[in-house]
């Protein structure tokens, strides 16, 4: 089976409203997502095939939403690291 890949433009994280507006839009087959870290790391940590994320400019979205950024960095990483299916690559 081919690998899903996802890629996310961080830099369109304007505010944490935002944020969970993006991953909810990317990770659209997770309806249960809800709008915090916590739910993001258990739609990763559930993934249960083979995925390729890409999440990029980051630091561009650390004007708008500070420290948030490290925790979303935090997330994928921790998530990543967990879940065998997830290939992460942050730019």
């Amino acid at each position: 089976m081919k690998r899903k890949y996802y890629s996310i433009d961080a830099s369109l994280f304007t505010s944490k409203e935002e944020v969970h507006n993006v991953l909810k839009k990317v990770f659209e087959g997770s309806e249960y997502y809800g709008s915090n870290l916590d739910a993001l790391h258990d739609v990763l940590t559930s993934v249960c095939r083979d995925v390729k994320i890409s999440l990029r400019g980051l630091e561009d979205s650390r004007q708008f939403i500070g420290e948030y950024a490290d925790g979303i960095r935090q997330v994928f990483e921790d998530s990543a690291a967990e879940n065998k299916h997830i290939k992460l690559k942050i730019k």
